[in-house]
């Protein structure tokens, strides 16, 4: 018994090593695609499935801490006519320029998502609608203030954004914070695009 184990001792070890870097393998495999999952591929922020996760978790703490927490829906202006007008490729350049913008200039706890399409999510945790109020339209002045060039140089029209923020009231899910969150947003559109609307409620 002793003169098999001598004899494959180091076969035993080789095989030992790469099952241990074959499953070290698949484990990061894992972890990436996890973080592809929670990810947008365009823009590089996070997704609708890690907004709905997030958000749920976060409905939950707020309630029970009883604390203020904020939910802003925001959409491009007139992004249609630059698809139409530019291409796709220009398309994406401003959804890309836009979640850069909004994931620079916003406090490291709040919370930037691509909802779908040209719509974006941001939450802000701890945060009273005044001051929500504020951060948005910080964000949506240094938008409309942005350059964005094509590859070629020349410069596109001025992007601006639309943005409704909604309050979490006691009780309520988080799909119907993002319902009063979209009604305001279009209200914003409705008075003439390019502002910020606190859903009254």
């Amino acid at each position: 018994f002793a003169t098999i184990v001598a004899l494959h001792g180091p076969e035993l070890a080789e095989r030992l090593r790469k099952n241990n870097a074959t499953v070290s393998t698949n484990i990061e495999k894992r972890r990436l695609y996890e973080r592809a999952a929670m990810f947008d591929g365009l823009t590089g922020i996070h997704n609708r499935r890690w907004l709905d996760e997030t958000l749920h978790r976060l409905v939950v703490r707020h309630e029970r801490d009883e604390e203020p927490l904020c939910v802003a829906l925001i959409d491009i202006d007139h992004f249609k006519k630059f698809n139409d007008t530019h291409g796709h490729e220009v398309g994406d350049l401003v959804l890309t320029t836009v979640a850069a913008t909004l994931v620079k200039n916003l406090r490291p706890t709040d919370l930037v998502a691509r909802f779908g399409g040209e719509e974006f999510v941001i939450l802000f945790p701890q945060t009273v609608p005044a001051d929500a109020l504020l951060a948005g339209e910080r964000v949506r002045e240094i938008v409309s203030q942005m350059v964005v060039k094509k590859a070629d140089g020349a410069e596109l029209p001025r992007v601006t954004i639309s943005m409704g923020i909604a309050p979490l009231r006691h009780g309520e899910k988080p799909a119907e914070t993002l319902k009063a969150a979209d009604v305001a947003m279009y209200e914003a559109k409705h008075e003439g695009r390019n502002r910020v609307r606190v859903a009254q409620r």
